[in-house]
């Protein structure tokens, strides 16, 4: 498991509770926590080639044809060993490679090598990942947030509904919800007219483009927005009530003191590119 940064303690706080329950009371299970791994992200079209060129010949055909969501251990990349997992959180296809913290530096210089490979930082991961439709934890879902109010149901197989399987956290709220299609608020894609909607901008609805929110309606807020780089033009990620939660729908968001129009979403809003064998 690769878990979020921000709630790694908590994670591993819960595997140690659940290992000293009597549930599991005399099974052999055991966790390392491999607090030092290094973790280089490689995304884009050519990164199996790019990868591929740092590989040992028999690991070639291997990683190039691995699906996605799918990974390797002990793979050497530029002579080190790592693991790699064919993912990235930007909607590209890639691989996220793991190391020992002796290694990291010799794998990043190795990859900037190749002339189709250059760095980037947080900035360029946000619009790649907000283009892509994919949450930010601590944003755009928390722990206040349901699987059926992200839009994220699909993360939650069928056979772990069914009765007898259905003892995963939270399984109360989540199940009742779906059955009974009672949540309060759903994630949507914004596409915004006007200057980019930032993290925090009120949703509403009435009201006048480029008018004050006096009069406008409250029905949601906006949790991720930016100037997409693909598109040029504003998108933004946030909820609103169910009932404008379909594609199509006109909403206002309070940008600068006035409202600017925006439009529900279908996402992505810009085709992910994620590597599947057919």
């Amino acid at each position: 498991m690769v878990v979020n940064g921000a709630t790694k303690a908590k994670d591993m706080a819960h595997f140690d509770a659940l290992l000293a329950s009597p549930e599991w009371k005399g099974k052999d299970v055991r966790y390392e926590y491999m607090a030092t791994q290094n973790l280089v992200a490689l995304q884009g079209p050519a990164a199996a080639s790019i990868l591929s060129s740092l590989l040992e010949p028999a690991d070639k055909d291997t990683v190039s044809n691995l699906n996605f969501m799918s990974g390797l251990q002990n793979i050497r990349v530029a002579g080190s060993p790592c693991s790699i997992v064919r993912c990235g959180y930007t909607g590209e296809d890639g691989f996220e490679i793991g190391m020992a913290p002796q290694h990291a530096v010799r794998v990043a210089e190795a990859l900037l090598k190749d002339s189709r490979c250059a760095p980037a930082a947080l900035g360029p991961r946000d619009s790649l990942r907000l283009e892509a439709g994919l949450c930010l934890y601590g944003h755009d879902i928390d722990e206040t947030t349901t699987p059926n109010e992200a839009a994220l149901i699909w993360t939650l197989p069928k056979a772990r509904r069914e009765p007898g399987r259905d003892t995963f956290l939270g399984a109360p709220v989540i199940l009742k919800e779906l059955r009974d299609k009672s949540w309060k608020k759903r994630r949507v894609g914004l596409s915004v007219g006007g200057a980019p909607a930032r993290e925090g901008a009120v949703i509403y609805t009435g009201g006048s483009t480029g008018g004050s929110v006096e009069g406008a309606q409250v029905v949601g807020k906006v949790t991720s927005g930016t100037f997409s780089p693909m598109l040029k033009a504003p998108i933004a990620m946030g909820y609103v009530s169910p009932a404008l939660a379909g594609e199509g729908s006109k909403v206002h968001i309070e940008v600068r003191g006035k409202l600017v129009p925006a439009t529900v979403s279908k996402m992505p809003f810009w085709p992910t590119r994620y590597y599947k064998k057919l």
